[in-house]
């Protein structure tokens, strides 16, 4: 398989993708019964035949994201572009270790910690169900050390620095395979990742000012980002002090820093799919035969399941029609 064909099959998938008239037709309706009747009519239909509860609707959603993924994956031609849509996957086993630990450090039960994750297994490298089986985070750590996740164990217990160490360990290996790329394709991936990475280091500037760690951590942490805020400048805001300060000398980023700043996790997620697309559809692609498209499909395809999730949860609780608005991203 070759790469034109990988990016002429990205483009057929994206033609399947749920519309944004259908994202509006599911936002409005008024049970989870009537939401997977409309979404029976779609390709999700067959999966949706044992849907009984929002339990079962999040696993189908679940599976689905990751059913896609695999399937890019397995039409990916051997080589640089494979291994960096491989490394660029792995952000899921990142989310999911991070529930992982976080629900650890709660002492959450073993199925607890099974029904949240994402089943990463296929497109992953870290098998999780003998992480779920540790009875603590020193035996969670020493695992995931032998398994590319060095220095976590420093942080302690303290969870919101652990998370921060784990995406930088995933952004550095993401900005080491995209070197190895070509340079057309190199400058057209790197405008999707530096809005993630100026948001991966917003997100603990944030923190730090909330949590007052000294400026040698914040150092360790932050990622190099060229062509992003430079770290002098998210190092010469942090010193302010002031939060309120720091949120306004990032207007484009407003939206993100405040619900970072809320604690509202799942808002934030999807302010930052909202700040990645935004640079995706800004980026003008002058090639038909351009490894974005595949990207694009990639990040089109978290937007749908983030938009299901939503709306189902949203249903669920009982959400008005506003509210639901406000965490679904139109196609």
């Amino acid at each position: 398989m070759d790469l034109t064909y990988l990016i002429c099959r990205a483009h057929g998938f994206e033609t399947k993708l749920l519309t944004a008239e259908h994202i509006r037709e599911l936002m409005a309706v008024n049970s989870l019964k009537e939401l997977v009747e409309r979404l029976s009519q779609t390709g999700y239909g067959p999966k949706l035949r044992d849907a009984k509860n929002i339990w079962d609707l999040e696993r189908i959603f679940a599976e689905e994201l990751m059913d896609k993924f695999h399937r890019l994956l397995g039409i990916s031609p051997e080589g640089v572009l494979r291994d960096f849509l491989k490394t660029y996957f792995r952000r899921y086993e990142v989310q999911n270790l991070i529930w992982l630990i976080r629900m650890k450090w709660r002492k959450a039960s073993e199925e607890e910690v099974k029904s949240i994750l994402l089943p990463t297994e296929r497109i992953g490298d870290v098998k999780f169900e003998p992480l779920i089986k540790l009875e603590s985070l020193e035996e969670l750590f020493e695992l995931l050390e032998n398994q590319g996740y060095q220095g976590i164990a420093a942080f302690g217990e303290d969870i919101s620095l652990i998370e921060c160490a784990l995406r930088k360990i995933h952004y550095q290996r993401l900005m080491e395979r995209l070197s190895r790329i070509i340079l057309a394709d190199r400058r057209d991936i790197r405008s999707l990742l530096i809005p993630e990475i100026d948001l991966s280091n917003l997100k603990l500037c944030i923190i730090t000012l909330l949590h007052n760690y000294d400026e040698d951590t914040v150092r360790k942490l932050l990622i190099k980002n060229p062509g992003g805020i430079s770290l002098r400048e998210l190092l010469a805001s942090v010193k302010m002090g002031d939060i309120r300060k720091f949120i306004e000398s990032f207007p484009n980023y407003r939206a993100f820093l405040e619900t970072v700043l809320s604690g509202e996790e799942w808002r934030t997620d999807v302010e930052q799919l909202r700040a990645v697309r935004k640079a995706l559809y800004l980026k003008r692609v002058e090639r038909y035969i351009s490894f974005l498209y595949v990207m694009k499909y990639i990040i089109d395809v978290e937007t749908e399941y983030r938009n299901l999730r939503s709306i189902a949860l949203s249903i669920y609780h009982n959400l008005p029609v506003e509210a639901r608005e406000e965490l679904v991203i139109l196609p």
